[in-house]
């Protein structure tokens, strides 16, 4: 995706779009395939972006343009179900976060930002790092079912 306004690429790789159910064996084949593989994405991409220029393959998808500064390349990596695992850190070089999420966050975008893409990047980095915080150290929750109050802890 190409903002020509702002001069941003947004690089998507989409993830696993199909479930995986119940299956402890096709999680964990998942999880030691998704990291491994997203870093070779973007290290090929972040390669052929050192080598080449990517306007020359911005032109082959019919991408005109329209300036001579260089392009502000972002990546992104979205999946369906499952992107955050126990034990393993997404590499940084890219934003990450489930297709609901990115929802969300681009919906929080007010219209007149003129770099979207770029605000949702760092949102969704933000998103991330505000979970992982959660995850760290979760605290207590509350919240009603009913008459019930459930406290976790």
């Amino acid at each position: 995706m190409y903002d020509k306004n702002t001069n941003v690429l947004g690089l998507f790789q989409l993830k696993w779009q199909e479930r995986f159910g119940a299956s402890l064996k096709e999680r964990y084949s998942r999880i030691s395939n998704l990291y491994p593989k997203t870093k070779e994405w973007i290290d090929k991409v972040e390669t052929w972006i050192r080598e080449s220029d990517p306007r020359s393959g911005m032109q082959k998808f019919g991408i005109d343009y329209p300036s001579n500064e260089p392009v502000k390349v972002l990546f992104f990596v979205v999946c369906r179900y499952g992107t955050f695992f126990t034990g393993h850190k997404p590499d940084e070089r890219a934003t990450w976060s489930s297709i609901w999420q990115m929802v969300k966050v681009f919906s929080q975008i007010p219209r007149n930002v003129s770099n979207k893409l770029e605000v949702l990047h760092n949102l969704l980095y933000h998103e991330y790092l505000s979970l992982s915080e959660r995850l760290q150290n979760p605290g207590e929750e509350l919240f009603n079912i009913g008459d019930y109050e459930i406290c976790l802890k």
